[in-house]
Formats: C-alpha cells, sequence, structure tokens
C-alpha cells in the first residue's frame, strides 16, 4: 500500500508483491483476498508490506504465536536480516526462548510464578461429545475423539494441519464429506452455526475480531446475542437494564476489565475481546465450548484468567456443588469459643441480634467462589461498629454464608434458565432451625430438611444400591430412601431487610477481590 503509484499496474502489483513475499520464504498467491487467507499468513502478508517500505523501526506484536516452528524460523531468520540492515526491532513475545536468542536488551513486564492450577480429574463425568471419522477435504481425514463433562481435550497441530477445520465442522460452520456427531448420545447433522448453538455447542473463533465479536457493537449485546430470550420481555422488546446487569455479572465472573458493558468491543484490548466470546456462550448455557487459539496474542494474566475459567472451577454454571455451611459455623466455634459451645448454644446467641445484624456483613471463606489459584479464600467483616456484639457477629456469619449461597444460586438459575423452587438442607451445622430460616429468607423460597441427619450417606446409599441392581436408576432410590421432615418458610419481614443487603454483599465480595492476592503475598 505504501508504493502505490497514481496509476497502478496490475501485473506489476502482482510481481512485486510475490516478490516481497517470496523472500519471506512463503508461497501466497498475490491475487487472493486477504481476507480468505488465514491468520498465519496475513502476519506474512503483513512482515512483507513493512518489508516494501524505507523503515528504520519494525515493532513484532506476538508475531509467532499462530506460526508452526518451521515458519517460526524462517521468521527469526527474516529478523536477523532485518537487524543487519540496521533497521532497529521490538519485539514482544511471551516465549522467553525467542526473546533470548533475538533480543540485545531486555524488559520483562513481571515475575512469572507458576500460574495454572492442577486439573481436578475427579470432576470428569459421562461423555458429552463424540466425533467419528470425521472427513472434509484433504486437511480432515478420518478425525476420531470423544469429550466427557467437565474434560479439556486438546488437539494439537502445526498450522495448516486442520485443528480449525475440525472446530469449524463441529460447530456447523463448514459441512463434513463424511463422519458423525454425537452430542449426548443423539446424532446431530449441523448445516448451520445456528442449528449447533441449538444443541448447545458454542465455538471461540482462531480470528475472534473477524468470527467471535461484533466490533462497533456494545459488549452487552455481544455477550447476549447467543441468547436473546433472556433478555427480552414477552412482546420482543429488549429489557436493556436487566441485559446490563446481567452482562455486568458475566464480565466480573470472567475478570473482564471495562469501564461499561456499553462500550464496544473494538475499545477491548486484545486479553478482553476473548472473554466478551466466553460470556457469550456461558450467557448461552450449552453443554460444550470449542476454543480456537482462545489465548493467542493475549498477555499472560489474561491467559491465566481464560484457561481458568475452561475449567469445573471457573465455570460456574447449571452444575454446581455448595459448600456454604459447617467450615463458617465451625471457624466461629473455635475462634470465639474456643470450641466449648454447641452449635445450638451458637444459634441461640444469634438469635438475640435483629435481622441484618445492624448492617454488618460477614463475607465467608470455603464457599467456592473463587478460580483454582485462590482456593484458599479468605473471610471478613465489614461495617462492625461500637453497637455490635457478640450476638451481631455470630449472626452476620450465618447471614453472610446465606448471602454467598444466593449469589451462587443466582448464576445456577440463569445457567439453567429456571427459577428454583425450593433448597434441601444437608446436614451438620447448617440444620440448625434460625438458619433454615435465615437462609429461606434470603433466597425468597422454603427451605427442606430431610429426616436424615447427613444426605450425604444417604446420597452414598442410594448410588450404591443403584449401582448393585437394586434399584434402576438413582431417582428412584432417592425417592425410596428419603423422607422429609420440616419445610421452613421464608420470613416476610426478614426478606425484605435481606434484599436490601444482598447488592451491598455482591459489591464487597467483587470490591475485596482484587486485596486478597496481596493477602496471599503478605501471609507467604
Amino acid at each position: 500500500l505504501g508504493e502505490l503509484p497514481g496509476i497502478i499496474s496490475h501485473a506489476r502489483l502482482r510481481a512485486r508483491a510475490k516478490e516481497l513475499i517470496g523472500r519471506l520464504g512463503f508461497d501466497i498467491d498475490p491475487s487472493r483476498v486477504v481476507s480468505s487467507l488465514s491468520v498465519a499468513h496475513r502476519q506474512v502478508v503483513e512482515i512483507a508490506k513493512a518489508q516494501s517500505q524505507d523503515i528504520k523501526i519494525i515493532v513484532f506484536n506476538e508475531p509467532t504465536s499462530v506460526l508452526s516452528a518451521q515458519d517460526a524460523e524462517r521468521l527469526h531468520r527474516i529478523i536477523g536480516g532485518f537487524r543487519a540492515k540496521g533497521v532497529g526491532i521490538v519485539y514482544i513475545s511471551h516465549r522467553l526462548d525467542e526473546v533470548f536468542r533475538i533480543a540485545g536488551r531486555m524488559m520483562v513486564g513481571r515475575p512469572l510464578a507458576a500460574m495454572f492450577s492442577a486439573r481436578d480429574k475427579s470432576n470428569i463425568g459421562a461423555e458429552v461429545l463424540k466425533v467419528e471419522k470425521l472427513n472434509s477435504g484433504r486437511r480432515v481425514r478420518d478425525v476420531s475423539f470423544a469429550v466427557k463433562a467437565g474434560e479439556i481435550v486438546g488437539l494439537g497441530g502445526l498450522v495448516g494441519s486442520g485443528r480449525t477445520e475440525v472446530a469449524r465442522l463441529i460447530f456447523g460452520a463448514d459441512i463434513p464429506d463424511s463422519g458423525t456427531i454425537t452430542l449426548k448420545g443423539k446424532t446431530i447433522r449441523p448445516r448451520s452455526p445456528k442449528d449447533t448453538v441449538a444443541a448447545g455447542i458454542g465455538l471461540v473463533p482462531e480470528d475472534r475480531k473477524l468470527h467471535g465479536v461484533v466490533l462497533d457493537k456494545p459488549i452487552r449485546t455481544n455477550a447476549t446475542m447467543a441468547r436473546m430470550s433472556a433478555v427480552v420481555n414477552p412482546l420482543g422488546f429488549l429489557k436493556t437494564g436487566h441485559e446490563r446487569r446481567l452482562v455486568t455479572e458475566l464480565g466480573r465472573s470472567l475478570r473482564l476489565k471495562v469501564s461499561s458493558v456499553d462500550a464496544p468491543v473494538a475499545s477491548l484490548s486484545g486479553g478482553n475481546q476473548p472473554k466478551v466470546v466466553l460470556a457469550k456462550w456461558f450467557h448461552a448455557g450449552g453443554d460444550m465450548i470449542i476454543l480456537d487459539e482462545p489465548t493467542r496474542g493475549v498477555d499472560a494474566g489474561a491467559k491465566t484468567e481464560i484457561c481458568s475459567v475452561a475449567t469445573i472451577e471457573g465455570n460456574w454454571g447449571p452444575f454446581v456443588l455448595l459448600e456454604t455451611g459447617g467450615d463458617a459455623m465451625r471457624w466461629a466455634r473455635r475462634a470465639f469459643h474456643e470450641k466449648s459451645l454447641s452449635y445450638q448454644d451458637i444459634a441461640a446467641k444469634a438469635a438475640e441480634a435483629p435481622a441484618g445484624s445492624d448492617a454488618l456483613f460477614f463475607l465467608p471463606y470455603l464457599t467456592g467462589e473463587r478460580l483454582g489459584d485462590h482456593r484458599n479464600a479468605r473471610a471478613q467483616f465489614f461495617g462492625i461498629g461500637a453497637g455490635h456484639g457478640l450476638a451481631h457477629l455470630h449472626r452476620a456469619v450465618l447471614e453472610g454464608v446465606g448471602f454467598a449461597a444466593a449469589r451462587h444460586l443466582r448464576i445456577m438459575e440463569k445457567a439453567a434458565g429456571r427459577k428454583l423452587e425450593r433448597v434441601v438442607a444437608s446436614g451438620g451445622g447448617a440444620r440448625t432451625t434460625l438458619w433454615l430460616k435465615i437462609k429461606a429468607s434470603i433466597y425468597g423460597i422454603p427451605v427442606v430438611a430431610p429426616k436424615e441427619p447427613e444426605c450425604g450417606i444417604i446420597g452414598c446409599a442410594a448410588m450404591a444400591v443403584t449401582a448393585t441392581g437394586r434399584f434402576a436408576k438413582p431417582q428412584d432410590a432417592v425417592d425410596s430412601f428419603v423422607k422429609y421432615e420440616t419445610e421452613v418458610q421464608p420470613d416476610p419481614a426478614w426478606s425484605e431487610t435481606y434484599a436490601r443487603m444482598q447488592p451491598v454483599f455482591d459489591r464487597l465480595y467483587h470490591h475485596s477481590q482484587a486485596l486478597y492476592g496481596d493477602l496471599d503475598v503478605l501471609s507467604s
């Protein structure tokens, strides 16, 4: 572009372009439209353009992120040629071997520790996707694999090996020549992405700007477009306020750094744009997400966050196990009374304080709301005043656990697309009458208490008798074993107080996250 004269000779233009690309060791047809090229070949065109001009400095920003080892070696030789000609090179990369090889001087952004948490393989479930003998043209031949719930399956290969093509075939963007795709036991034959999204599959594409987002549209529009039914009223009009709140919550869970969800996606950094695509599929609430080079061109911090939300630890959805009671109660019993009081004694003391504990908040720990690199979350009290006493502290602990669980329940409801009708109390200290009433009033729905003191034991028994053939399915065993004792209803006055407190609790939770890392450093 920088060399174009007033009168253009297309023959000379093609010859010049072929020469420039050939110097880089690549064979790309100069007549092809750039949008039809792979991301790697687009980078080659950009480097060829830079080579065509009398440049003094070139900035390479993650130039090898999508290149094979062979193509990266070619690029390094090209960079060496530029340097030999006296051209200044600014080389930005997360691949330290490249930096040590190329750089004369280095600037390091920050120290890096072990950034990725270990995967918990115990969460692997039943088979969700099965691909058998998938074929398409020359690049995809007899591809077969399976993916289980909670499992991350990686497809590896050089540029042009067919990874992206496989992702596009599963997503319905291309039609396979042959092969079968089975989702949750049912064979699907997607003819378009619309069919696949309806079936419950999402795709974070390699070229996010072209295929993953609409750059000039707001973040909130991009995040909800895959399931608009959740943000429109019965007449089909958009509920803008509801959409804004929903996407803001999604953005917080993904650590999306943005001043407003009304901002266009084009205003976001490269590390935040893929999070918008992830938000879209989390909102859609499907069974599987395909990620094609999701961390290409993003910094190390964003890369960690993107990889975390792809695991059961980070991806809160309809399948969430809540642990929200006994640990907080055990801590209070030990810290305040050195285990000298019973749970019932502590509950009786908490009952002396009013609902809301006179605006005293407790943010509980061990409720699972933090990502894998911060599993040992910290608790905190907020708003302690001169008038608060032991009764307020105990009641705030009970209420704080309720607020934290309510936050999880809202996420589950959004993911499942329906409201909960009841919550079943499990066992231990969480079964005190006061606590059940507090939880019912915070949730706004009844809490049912089974007769059995510990539901976990009954659950294990139900699974055992199903496995040994006494019952055909777990539901039959549950119907036979589980008997309910009481149903605790919400207290209307308490519910009104808690409804005013929940938004404050949510803001405290989000604001405090930024400080936990500092506390971890201090404690280490």
